[in-house]
């Protein structure tokens, strides 16, 4: 089976210690964000008690997400489909992207902790012609288990693994995935009918490997944009590496 690669979205994560005022005194940069970004900006009720990593506030555009929380900044952005097939230039497309965004909040965070940076990989198969997620991603799953469910019917698999490299942990995590254009007819709005995901054209079918990089074993952190500079580095290794870690080498080819 053949794949070809298309990078389904870029995260970058800055932690920080719990700040209860982080929303508030941050105000006027996230404004000047939403501004600069012509981002909507939603504002998330979220009562006291609730974790403190989920976001309080979301801003958005067509290709990036920045979510807000007490203890985080978390910049998710989808590369354009010319260079979705390029890990390094979606990469650097995803640092760029948010450089200036970072520029004005970095300076509001008072106890800076790590830095984390998370790639979908998405694997998805060429020529397409598996009808459903497990179908298209049974070869990589069998090289991955001894599991024999040669008398089952799969349906559903997920894969994590990691391990620390020096400064660095790495974590891959891999299952199937499937995206699928969903139609809401005039039709199904007069006569009460809600389409479902499996309603809609099957566009995209196949493996997703995520990789996820942080530098939180490191004792010598130097602030939120070095660390980024050296986990985006080492991103680019653990894509390098992730074939013969895995055992999936064919999915990179």
């Amino acid at each position: 089976m053949k794949y070809s690669l298309q990078i389904g979205r870029v995260e970058l994560v800055t932690s920080f210690e719990l700040d209860q005022a982080f929303v508030l005194s941050a105000g006027p940069q996230l404004r000047r964000v939403a501004e600069t970004e012509k981002a909507q900006l939603l504002t998330l009720n979220s009562p006291p008690m609730v974790n403190p990593d989920l976001p309080r506030l979301v801003l958005a555009t067509k290709d990036m997400q920045l979510h807000v929380a007490l203890t985080r900044l978390q910049f998710v952005i989808h590369p354009p489909d010319h260079i979705a097939n390029s890990f390094e230039e979606s990469l650097n497309f995803a640092l760029a992207r948010a450089a200036d965004a970072q520029k004005l909040l970095f300076g509001q965070i008072k106890r800076y902790a790590w830095t984390g940076l998370v790639v979908a990989l998405d694997f998805c198969e060429k020529p397409l012609k598996s009808k459903d997620m497990i179908s298209a991603s049974m070869d990589a799953f069998k090289r991955l288990t001894r599991l024999d469910w040669s008398d089952k019917k799969t349906a559903a698999f997920n894969l994590q693994a990691g391990y620390k490299n020096g400064d660095f942990f790495r974590t891959y995590t891999v299952s199937g995935f499937e995206r699928r254009m969903v139609r809401v007819t005039q039709d199904d709005l007069s006569e009460g009918r809600t389409p479902t995901f499996e309603d809609g054209d099957l566009k995209a079918i196949g493996v997703e490997v995520l990789l996820d990089i942080n530098d939180k074993p490191s004792k010598r952190h130097g602030g939120p944009k070095a660390d980024l500079k050296r986990v985006a580095q080492e991103a680019v290794r653990s894509y390098k590496d992730f074939p013969n870690d895995l055992g999936l080498e064919d999915l990179a080819q």
